[in-house]
């Protein structure tokens, strides 16, 4: 007999993937970019996800089970399983809360946009990653969620793809995502060598590495915004005010900072590193802080003033304070994203009453007024410039550029030369060369038969997508 609470957990997990699958299918019988029907169906199921969520809060506030198993006839078992405490629950009954707020405004603020049903599909990615990686105990479907939040973000800041500013941008944060997200496989695969598992719950579980400790720290560094990653946090202003308050407002900021509270007993082991944590929180809170100061846009001041608050949070994580972390979590995320949604009406606001007053309001607060004036010129500069680290990155940065630019050239020119060549002996020599690959895993591979099974599958469907190409 299935548990009610197991009934709850997929729901949550069902839920998302099936209005995904029914806004696809609205965007394909629907030519109008919008759908009476959608609305209702979004309003309703965020109401049902928020009270299932407010239903483990109050009935199963600590859960352990197992919803399914992948792989189940191999010797290394990939166990869906669920851990629920008063934390998890927390945040869960925020994402919930949250999700439902920004998709009931969302149904009418996006009402005969173009990117009306882009935004719904991956809206609906975010929430299946954001209630996996929280419910989830098992590391390798937390590094799937992980990767699908990464993914939706960046597809919700190329919303206007029609721009090349925004296309530029998007690339900007999935290169901050990938760089970041190596550190995370690198702590899966530590984690996985040092426990011979993949669940993070369990009396067996033995005192991890500092190394483990510390790529997973870096990998939360990108979600949330931590210096020297708070860059590309105001390039994700990108896309429209509902993506901005959800993602980089409310929730998807906060996610490296939940990841690291679900190994929050893991950092008390190791206090040398909470001490890292701390001062890295704090040189971001300020950092932040100055950034904020010097922004002429409101969404891009927000976005630092998420980011300071996501600092403060760190140093009451490292201080072992993890019910002060989620109460400022939850506080911040709702404030935040009522500044979002608000913001736009708000600009108008301002500028319907210079319009009454014939004249500009006055400035709410110049940049740095409590220095003294001989300094304020001087440290705008410094904060503009990144304190040198732009052009630190930019020095750091030009040979990897030179080598790849002339290896790019190189493989232009190969494909030149390919492409010159007849259809069918491209595509003789693109299936050639994948039987003989496939040939080759087959022959090695026969300890790991579903791994090779995987490899040559790719391998054809490259083929038939190259001979495809050619034609």
């Amino acid at each position: 007999m299935i548990a009610w609470a197991d009934t709850l957990m997929g729901f949550l997990l069902v839920a998302p993937l099936g209005m995904f699958l029914f806004t696809l299918f609205c965007r394909l019988k629907s030519k109008a970019n919008f759908s009476p029907v959608l609305q209702q169906s979004v309003n309703g199921v965020q109401l049902l996800l928020f009270l299932a969520a407010v239903s483990l809060f109050f009935f199963k506030p600590t859960y352990d089970s197992t919803l399914f198993s992948w792989f189940t006839h191999t010797q290394e078992v990939y166990a869906y399983h669920i851990h629920l405490d008063l934390i998890n629950l927390s945040f869960l009954v925020l994402v919930t809360f949250l999700s439902g707020v920004i998709g009931f405004f969302s149904t009418n603020y996006l009402a005969n946009e173009e990117g009306y049903y882009k935004f719904f599909l991956n809206f609906y990615v975010m929430q299946l990653a954001l209630y996996s990686l929280t419910i989830c105990a098992n590391f390798y479907f937390i590094l799937m969620a992980w990767e699908l939040l990464g993914i939706s973000s960046v597809f919700l800041v190329s919303f206007y793809q029609g721009m090349k500013k925004t296309v530029t941008n998007a690339l900007f944060v999935l290169g901050i995502y990938k760089f970041c997200d190596l550190f995370l496989i690198t702590a899966l695969l530590l984690f996985h060598h040092q426990q011979h598992t993949f669940l993070t719950t369990g009396l067996e579980l033995s005192t991890p590495s500092f190394l483990f400790l510390f790529c997973l720290w870096c990998a939360s560094l990108g979600k949330s915004g931590q210096f020297p990653f708070s860059k590309w946090l105001p390039r994700a202003m990108e896309g429209p005010t509902t993506s901005s308050a959800i993602f980089y407002g409310a929730l998807s900021i906060h996610a490296g900072l939940f990841l690291l509270l679900k190994f929050r007993l893991f950092f008390e082991l190791n206090p040398a590193l909470n001490v890292y944590i701390a001062i890295m929180g704090g040189v971001t809170a300020v950092y932040a802080l100055l950034k904020s100061r010097i922004q002429t846009d409101v969404k891009a001041t927000l976005a630092y003033a998420t980011v300071a608050q996501v600092g403060l949070m760190y140093i009451s994580f490292a201080l072992g304070l993890y019910t002060l972390v989620i109460f400022h979590m939850a506080s911040n995320a709702i404030l935040k994203a009522y500044q979002f949604l608000r913001s736009p009406s708000n600009i108008h606001h301002l500028h319907r009453l210079e319009n009454l007053n014939y004249q500009p309001l006055a400035p709410a607060g110049k940049w740095f007024d409590i220095f003294p004036k001989a300094l304020q010129r001087t440290l705008y500069r410094m904060v503009y410039h990144n304190f040198g680290l732009s052009l630190l990155w930019q020095y750091m940065a030009f040979p990897v550029r030179f080598v790849f630019s002339r290896f790019q050239c190189r493989i232009d020119a190969h494909l030149t030369v390919i492409q010159q060549q007849e259809s069918w002996k491209l595509c003789l020599m693109v299936l050639g060369g994948s039987l003989v690959l496939a040939g080759a895993l087959l022959y090695t591979g026969s300890s790991y038969p579903w791994l090779t099974c995987s490899l040559t599958g790719l391998c054809f469907v490259f083929a038939l997508l190259g001979s495809g190409l050619s034609l």
